[in-house]
């Protein structure tokens, strides 16, 4: 296991904390450094998305359309160009 450097003062309030959570000071630090980890983690994956949707042709409010036109043109092309009556769905 590394070792640390952490001050006084600093440790001591941070095995208050755990005192005050019934947690022993090692375990509680586990666990904020695995949440440390996942928060870290999840704002990259946050950070690629927001550049992902920065670069897509077209805007967000525009997605259920786009999706919308999608399904229908795939409904056409499966019922040989015909399209299905308008509120009607397979079931």
């Amino acid at each position: 296991m590394p070792e640390l450097a952490i001050s006084d003062k600093v440790w001591k309030d941070f095995v208050s904390l755990a005192e005050g959570k019934n947690l022993k000071p090692g375990r509680l630090a586990e666990r904020v450094i695995k949440d440390y980890i996942r928060r870290c983690t999840d704002e990259e994956l946050i950070a690629e998305t927001e550049r992902a949707a920065q670069r897509a042709p077209f805007r967000i409010e525009d997605t259920e359309e786009i999706i919308r036109q999608y399904r229908r043109r795939k409904a056409m092309r499966a019922n040989n160009g015909r399209s299905q009556k308008t509120g009607s769905r397979r079931t």
